[in-house]
């Protein structure tokens, strides 16, 4: 995937991405019934929408042309000001909103709204009385005002829960299917290393079968690994099986195959992350990169955190009679893979310089939730 070059959109995809990270905000395919409105897009989203329903109201109860945007400005002023305190509301107990069964999150958010929205309408009238925001010229200071705001702001509430529940159940058909797939992607990669590793042991079956003996050890260890069936590891583990993985194709390269591991200290070992990430790169720059290079190559592997992201690059020198490595069936399962996990976060880059290939992945150190894909 490529980057934007606007700097508007990359500052405000950074500003997003930095704001959902900090309020804990997962993947947006890990549906949740209560979306996160803290987000400087659904916020953004939520005040157009509340401001053009102003305008409806004070079209709708202004008699008087001169009296229009007098009118709209209250109302806005009222209705953002509800708003953003229930949104804020909101936001405090989404964890557990979404923790607990629909219908308790409902009738929270419910009662929730309707408290700010009669709390604040109680506080306007006190504030000043001369400046009410009446929907009706005509109405006084009474309890008129409050039915009106109360019978509006149920009327839209309800709207939007029904809205969110709608979400819900589509979401959720949707992840339903994203397990599928993920799970069939999960299944080819195994068989692909599989038979890698079988014509390893097979090209050291003659000449070294003590070697082979070994590879098949070796090869025993890391699929008592990968055939646990999880999808998620930690750094820590996915490191220890492209090392592995690594090992057991020096038996056959020998010399010829060097690897230069930098892992930066900031790197937090135990954190979550798919796993087979990293081993299916350093099989794509054996085979592509240093199998077709005339004595061997070096393969770099640098991981480090950079802000809230984890950042592994992989380098390896382009094999002879290969115009463009990145186009394999290995790359494309870890793209999508990355997708179906983290959506737009997820990053998986490629790029080729000169005769040097090289992988970019960018993951969120965000906690990651995949038990609905279990």
């Amino acid at each position: 995937m490529k980057y934007k070059d606007w700097s508007l959109f990359k500052l405000f995809n950074k500003t997003n991405t930095w704001i959902s990270l900090r309020l804990g905000a997962t993947s947006q395919n890990h549906t949740n019934f209560i979306p996160n409105l803290c987000s400087a897009r659904n916020t953004f989203l939520s005040i157009i929408l509340v401001q053009l329903l102003a305008l409806i109201l004070a079209i709708s109860a202004t008699v008087q042309p001169d009296f229009f945007w007098p009118k709209l400005s209250l109302i806005s002023l009222f209705s953002q000001w509800i708003l953003l305190c229930s949104i804020a509301s909101i936001c405090c107990i989404r964890n557990w909103l979404n923790k607990t069964n629909i219908f308790l999150a409902t009738i929270t958010i419910y009662i929730l709204t309707q408290f700010i929205s009669i709390g604040l309408s109680a506080f306007s009238i006190w504030l000043n009385h001369d400046n009410l925001i009446l929907l009706s010229p005509n109405t006084d200071f009474n309890a008129q005002f409050l039915i009106q705001v109360w019978a509006i702001s149920s009327i839209i509430v309800l709207l939007t829960l029904r809205y969110f529940y709608v979400h819900y159940q589509w979401q959720s058909s949707i992840i339903e299917q994203e397990k599928t797939h993920l799970k069939a992607l999960q299944a080819r990669i195994q068989p692909h290393f599989l038979f890698n590793s079988l014509n390893t042991i097979a090209s050291l079956t003659r000449s070294n079968p003590q070697e082979a003996e070994n590879a098949v050890l070796d090869l025993a260890d890391l699929f008592r690994k990968i055939l646990k069936e999880e999808e998620i590891t930690t750094i820590a583990e996915e490191l220890e099986l492209a090392r592995g993985y690594i090992h057991l194709e020096s038996h056959r390269l020998k010399n010829s195959l060097v690897v230069k591991w930098q892992i930066a200290n900031t790197v937090p070992m135990h954190h979550s992350i798919p796993c087979l990430i990293l081993q299916p790169l350093l099989e794509n720059a054996i085979r592509h990169g240093i199998e077709r290079t005339i004595g061997g190559g070096v393969i770099s592997i640098h991981i480090s955190q950079e802000n809230n992201f984890l950042c592994i690059v992989v380098r390896n020198p382009i094999g002879y009679g290969v115009d463009y490595p990145g186009s394999g069936i290995a790359l494309d399962n870890i793209e999508k893979r990355l997708k179906l996990i983290y959506g737009e976060l997820g990053m998986l880059k490629v790029q080729r310089k000169e005769r040097i290939f090289q992988v970019e992945i960018r993951l969120p150190l965000t906690s990651i939730q995949l038990q609905t894909y279990q």
